[in-house]
C-alpha cells in the first residue's frame, strides 16, 4: 500500500466538464494585492476602505463582461481589469472621523479583575459609500497621533 496514489489523470470525456478548483480564479491576484495594500496601511494605523476597493473591482469586472465581445481572443480577465492605484482607498479626504473610544482589557490584581486601557479604537466613515472602518491603535501611537506628550498625560 505504501507508495500508491489515489490520484489519477482524468479521461478525455471527464475533462470536457472538468473545472480545476486548484487553478487561481480571476480575482486571486487582485485580492493578494488588496491585502498587501491593506496591511501596509494597517501598519501605519491608517484607514483603508477594503469594501470600496472590492466593489470597484467587481464593478470593473461586470463592465468587462458587458463589453467582452470587443475583446475577442483575450480571456485573461485580470489583465483587462484595472481600477487604478489602490492608494486612493486610503486617502485622508475619503474618510470622516466618527468616534474615538478606549480599548480596554482586564487584568487580575490581587484576585480581582480590573479594567486597563490598552489602546484606542478610532472609527471612520467612508464618504464614498458610507463604509465604517475601525482602526485600533496602541496607546503610544494614539498619543503621538493626537500630539500628546508623556508629560502632558497626568
Amino acid at each position: 500500500m505504501a507508495g500508491e496514489s489515489i490520484i489519477r489523470e482524468p479521461t478525455e470525456s471527464e475533462k470536457q466538464n472538468f473545472v480545476d478548483i486548484m487553478k487561481p480564479s480571476y480575482d486571486t491576484n487582485f485580492i493578494k494585492e488588496m491585502r498587501k495594500k491593506e496591511f501596509e496601511y494597517a501598519k501605519k494605523y491608517q484607514p483603508f476602505c477594503r469594501r470600496c476597493c472590492k466593489l470597484d473591482f467587481e464593478d470593473a469586472v461586470a463592465q468587462l463582461k458587458l463589453n467582452i465581445t470587443r475583446f475577442r481572443g483575450q480571456n485573461k480577465v485580470d489583465s483587462l481589469v484595472n481600477i487604478g492605484s489602490m492608494d486612493k482607498y486610503a486617502d485622508k479626504k475619503r474618510f470622516e472621523l466618527l468616534m474615538e473610544s478606549e480599548a480596554n482589557d482586564q487584568i487580575v490584581v490581587a484576585g480581582r479583575r480590573e479594567p486597563r486601557v490598552v489602546g484606542w479604537h478610532v472609527d471612520y466613515k467612508c464618504n464614498v459609500r458610507g463604509c465604517n472602518i475601525t482602526v485600533d491603535m496602541p496607546l503610544d501611537v494614539y498619543d503621538k497621533w493626537k500630539g500628546i506628550k508623556p508629560a502632558d498625560k497626568k
